[in-house]
């Protein structure tokens, strides 16, 4: 089911042990370039939420995880593959997200090219583990909010934090995540 609002959706993610990744889908992630790779991910958050990838000695290894887009009401298992060919004399050294279900899924919409993207994956001692909430930013007023919470992100860049459950993850997350936590949960009637 699609979360209304976004602070909504990072409020709840914020108190579970996860690990977040922020980037602009590019057309390469959209296909909107005319490619079939998938969203590219950082091999050190995909390795950190599943070990089961991180295996050299395999080639092209890869795992399954359920994908949630609760910016858009869509649910699918997907598949995470470490393209590792680089370690065997080819091009090759990057993870993608692939099978992603075509034009139904929101990340293969070319109309998202350039849009802001969360990826909250869910780490190993949750009962929820290796499952991925993500949230697709659909305006720019929707943007502006996230990244005055969160802190501007550019095109070709990325962010990764973990805001977990306990007081020490604290200090990883941006203090404008904090405020505007803290400023959902008085209006909410909760602080």
């Amino acid at each position: 089911m699609a979360e209304k609002d976004f602070f909504a959706w990072m409020e709840r993610y914020a108190r579970q042990h996860s690990l977040w990744f922020m980037k602009r889908l590019s057309g390469h992630d959209t296909q909107a370039t005319g490619s079939r790779a998938g969203v590219l991910m950082p091999r050190k958050v995909m390795f950190k939420t599943f070990p089961a990838l991180y295996r050299p000695e395999v080639e092209n290894p890869e795992v399954l995880f359920d994908l949630h887009i609760d910016s858009h009401p869509y649910s699918k298992k997907v598949r995470a593959v470490w393209r590792n060919s680089g370690l065997r004399g080819g091009r090759r050294n990057e993870v993608r997200v692939t099978r992603l279900g075509g034009k139904a899924s929101a990340l293969l919409d070319q109309d998202n090219t350039g849009a802001l993207a969360i990826f909250a994956f869910m780490l190993e001692r949750d009962e929820d583990a290796g499952r991925c909430c993500a949230w697709i930013f659909r305006s720019a007023a929707e943007e502006d909010l996230a990244e005055y919470a969160l802190g501007p992100l550019e095109p070709g860049r990325h962010a990764v934090w973990s805001p977990g459950r306990e007081d020490p993850f604290r200090n990883q997350i941006p203090d404008r995540f904090l405020e505007s936590v803290t400023e959902t949960e008085r209006r909410a009637g909760r602080a």
